[in-house]
């Protein structure tokens, strides 16, 4: 099958069906995995790169299967793997977002996590909904990823769980102080106060920014 696919897609390219090909080439690495351990492949991603400039609608990779996803999802196990994943997703965009969703309900903590850094640089706002509901996530490291992720979305709406999270005991109350820093672009001169009890001051300032600011869009 894999010399087939190869011939076909270089028939392909001979006559300018460049979105073709692209497909023709993903297939063969849906067929043999892990490019990355095999040079032919590493070659052929590049081939791929160079036939989307000439695709149409360049300047964003061609929108891949779902099965491509769950596979670029199931490679967030791999540490060796996971970045190139991240890029991948973060290269295809919003057409992504209902899979890493998905993965946030994952039973492994690494797809869990990767899929929550993956949907904060995607950041669209589908995903706000779903970060929130998982920042009880029973993994604790797991938890400060989906808090992080939900500053980098930027999306205000994650605002009153941040609030909720501050006046907390234990490392997510200084994530979600953090998050609020990277989601407003303001920085408060109190400092973070590792006893609940002795951050009033800055839980105040928060929630004033916040009664400012939601009544500012409204």
């Amino acid at each position: 099958l894999y010399p087939d696919a190869k011939d076909l897609a270089a028939a392909l390219v001979v006559k300018r069906k460049y979105t073709e090909a692209i497909k023709a080439y993903q297939d063969i690495e849906l067929r043999l995995g892990l490019p990355e351990l095999i040079p032919e492949i590493r070659e052929r991603i590049a081939v791929i790169e160079a036939l989307q400039k000439k695709a149409p609608g360049a300047g964003r990779d061609a929108t891949p299967t779902d099965d491509q996803m769950r596979l670029w999802l199931d490679s967030f196990r791999d540490p060796q793997e996971a970045s190139t994943a991240l890029e991948r997703f973060s290269r295809t965009g919003p057409a992504a977002v209902d899979i890493l969703i998905a993965g946030l309900e994952n039973g492994d903590r690494d797809i869990r996590r990767w899929s929550a850094v993956a949907l904060a640089r995607i950041r669209d706002r589908r995903a706000t909904a779903a970060l929130l509901a998982r920042v009880e996530d029973p993994d604790p490291w797991t938890r400060q990823v989906i808090v992080r992720a939900l500053g980098d979305m930027g999306d205000a709406g994650a605002v009153p769980q941040l609030l909720k999270l501050l006046e907390q005991d234990g490392p997510l109350a200084r994530v979600a102080h953090e998050s609020l820093i990277q989601l407003s672009g303001k920085t408060p001169s109190l400092a973070f106060d590792e006893k609940p009890s002795d951050r009033s001051a800055l839980v105040l300032f928060w929630k004033g920014w916040w009664q400012e600011y939601s009544a500012a869009i409204r």
